[in-house]
């Protein structure tokens, strides 16, 4: 059901900080971050029952990479769009300089106008962006691939992705946050979550 990928040219957007307010999703301990995630039939999984980020969603994760839910302590009141940050998910101790981050709640459910606000929360010039849909575990998810516009030839070549799904309540952005240094790690652990993405049991 996928469909084609369609371009659009945003205009300048105010520029929002770049830590949020976290939505109900408490520090991780130690033993969690150090784990990073629970374990279901061999594979690393984050979001579900027992995982340091309890979101509606669950995904599996690259070996080694570690998730922690965000700290409420030192979140500011900005979230991107209607959703606030809830878990990174980092690559550092298998390698990878980089993160994927976790954005949840909010009121919107449509997954592309969803990304379209969180895009122009992240950005202070135009951006070329192709939305597409997917669909994984049974939901339906949109995703983006953005580019600052009039940004230079090297940040137009580092571009940024996020997918999105909707749930019950709200949609789930998972977020490819890191360095061009680092992108085939990042978007290997990517690619896996967006694959693997389900409803938490």
């Amino acid at each position: 059901m996928a469909k084609a990928a369609r371009r659009f040219v945003r205009g300048t957007a105010p520029l929002a900080l770049l830590t949020v307010l976290l939505a109900g999703c408490g520090g991780a301990s130690d033993a969690e971050k150090s784990s990073g995630n629970e374990a279901t039939g061999g594979k690393a999984t984050v979001g579900g029952a027992g995982s340091p980020c309890a979101l509606p969603v669950s995904f599996d994760l690259v070996k080694d990479w570690e998730a922690g839910a965000t700290d409420a302590a030192s979140a500011a009141p900005n979230p991107r769009g209607t959703v606030s940050l809830v878990c990174e998910i980092s690559g550092n101790a298998a390698g990878t300089p980089g993160l994927l981050r976790v954005w949840a709640g909010g009121t919107e459910k449509d997954p592309e106008r969803a990304l379209k606000e969180f895009v122009d929360g992240f950005t202070l010039r135009p951006v070329t962006a192709d939305h597409s849909d997917f669909a994984a575990g049974g939901l339906q998810g949109a995703e983006v691939v953005y580019a600052e516009k009039s940004g230079t030839e090297k940040a137009m070549a580092n571009r940024s992705r996020a997918f999105a799904v909707g749930t019950g309540k709200g949609v789930v952005i998972v977020h490819l946050w890191g360095s061009a240094d680092a992108e085939a790690g990042l978007r290997t652990a990517y690619e896996l979550a967006k694959r693997t993405v389900r409803p938490s049991g």
